[in-house]
């Protein structure tokens, strides 16, 4: 786990609210690609690197969830309806590999909160996952995650 200083990136992305229920955020999830999959395609977007999500406004009612892929600058003008555009968090975080099935992402998490309260380091209420492996040919065990969990 590595303490990094992240660049914004122009992304294009799907808004929900969501709970923590990982049944609820997979079918969201799946939602939204099938979205951004059919604008991307018909506004000849190039992604510019893999699929990522967004968390943040954590309440005991839930979070606020972004799915999206990062695009060229010119690219996020084509933004209309559920499709957003914006940039991805910027600034300090803590980033850390995961590799295994999604539904042991929150041991992870876990453990990015334990090193917050060690380095005695506030921690905000946005972290993001990027997808680097594609689920639909990876098999669960082999699923690579990237996770940041900005500092506040």
């Amino acid at each position: 786990m590595d303490l990094v200083e992240t660049t914004a990136q122009p992304w294009i992305y799907v808004r929900y609210r969501t709970s923590m229920d990982s049944a609820e955020i997979g079918r969201l999830m799946g939602e939204a690609f099938q979205k951004l999959g059919q604008f991307i395609g018909q506004n000849a977007i190039q992604p510019a690197g893999p699929p990522l999500a967004v968390y943040h406004d954590y309440s005991e009612a839930g979070m606020t969830m972004d799915v999206g892929f990062p695009v060229a600058a010119a690219a996020i003008a084509k933004a209309t309806g559920d499709v957003k555009a914006g940039e991805t968090p910027s600034g300090k975080a803590y980033k850390i590999l995961h590799k295994g099935p999604y539904d042991l992402l929150r041991e992870t998490y876990g453990r990015i909160e334990e090193q917050f309260k060690t380095d005695d380091i506030p921690m905000s209420q946005t972290s993001w996952e990027v997808y680097v492996s594609d689920p639909d040919t990876t098999p669960p065990e082999d699923l690579i995650t990237e996770i940041y969990m900005k500092a506040g």
